[in-house]
């Protein structure tokens, strides 16, 4: 299941750590989690322009939901940051 998590969406100003949105991922054909960030990691080292990823923990009303990869978008702000 993914979930696109947007911090704009009342205010267009609004931000979380620097972010309009964040992106959990959570394929069911990596159970590991890690294709992704070895991925973007080695494009990273490379020398090429890639999002950057990290795991998170989803809690829903004090429940947890799982973990997740979080994907940063291509956006605006990434495409200002890498270029």
């Amino acid at each position: 299941m993914q979930f696109v998590i947007a911090f704009n969406q009342i205010d267009r100003d609004g931000r979380f750590h620097g972010v309009r949105k964040i992106a959990l991922d959570a394929p069911p054909y990596d159970p590991s989690l890690l294709r992704e960030r070895v991925a973007l990691s080695y494009l990273t080292d490379a020398g090429l322009a890639s999002s950057c990823a990290n795991h998170a923990t989803l809690t829903i009303n004090g429940e947890p939901y799982g973990t997740y990869t979080n994907l940063e978008l291509v956006d605006d702000e990434f495409l200002e940051r890498q270029y």
